[in-house]
């Protein structure tokens, strides 16, 4: 019986998600042992308040290159759980920014030992195949030229482009 692996890059898309499924059951496995019941799909928006200050949802949206309306609802779960505040931007009554609130900052200072662990056990999986450099160069391309762009460019060269 053949599995994902054995179709190459034809899925490739199908097994990043895999793995990207392994990496976060495994953190959120571990987040909960250590008491903290996000999902590690928190985390970014987190990372960014945590850097940056007081951020707009079209604004974590450009940096993570998401939608707004996932953006949104990520911000909305972690509005739920206390860990972020929303204040109105003082120069755009329409507009809310989002701030770390002290329990997020709790949070976050509770995982900085979790994180060294993770990026330790990431460097682990890559000691022969260094993933994120790769990841990071398809990451580039792609936002230089589609994906839907370079299957186009080919389906021309055997004349079979529309």
């Amino acid at each position: 019986m053949a599995t994902l692996h054995d179709y190459g890059s034809l899925l490739l898309g199908s097994r990043l998600r895999k793995v990207s499924e392994a990496l976060y059951a495994g953190v959120d496995e571990v987040y909960r042992s250590a008491g903290v019941e996000l999902p590690s799909r928190c985390f970014p928006i987190l990372f960014l308040l945590r850097d940056h200050g007081r951020l707009g949802i079209s604004e974590l949206a450009e940096k993570l290159g998401q939608t707004h309306p996932a953006v949104s609802q990520m911000s909305r779960k972690l509005l739920r759980h206390r860990v972020v505040t929303e204040s109105p931007d003082p120069k755009d009554d329409r507009r809310r920014l989002l701030s770390l609130s002290p329990r997020g900052r709790s949070v976050m200072a509770r995982l900085e030992p979790v994180w060294k662990a993770i990026v330790a056990a990431v460097a682990d999986l890559e000691s022969d195949n260094p993933l994120s450099r790769h990841l990071t160069a398809i990451d580039h391309a792609l936002e230089a030229r589609g994906f839907a762009a370079r299957i186009r460019a080919r389906l021309e060269e055997v004349g079979e482009g529309r």
